[in-house]
C-alpha cells in the first residue's frame, strides 16, 4: 500500500531537508481533515506515523478511548 492509496489526491511529497529520512520512508504533507488523518493513522499504524503534535495527541486520545472500551 502506498500513501496515494491512503489519501488519494490530498497529499504531496515534502521536499524539505526535514523530509529526507534515512530509514527509507517518505515524509508527505496531507491536506485533509484532522479526523481523516487520525483515523488513517489508527487504521494503518504499521505503515505511517503522524508527525504533527496536535494530530498525535488526537490519535493518542482515540487510542486511549478504544483501550478503555476493549481492554
Amino acid at each position: 500500500m502506498q500513501v496515494h492509496d491512503l489519501f488519494e489526491d490530498y497529499f504531496q511529497k515534502n521536499k524539505s531537508a526535514f523530509a529526507k529520512c534515512d530509514d527509507g520512508y517518505e515524509v508527505v504533507d496531507v491536506k485533509t481533515s484532522p479526523n481523516m488523518i487520525a483515523h488513517r493513522a489508527m487504521q494503518y499504524s504499521d505503515l505511517m506515523e503522524v508527525l504533527d503534535e496536535e494530530l498525535r495527541d488526537k490519535t493518542r486520545e482515540m487510542t486511549e478511548d478504544m483501550e478503555e472500551r476493549y481492554v
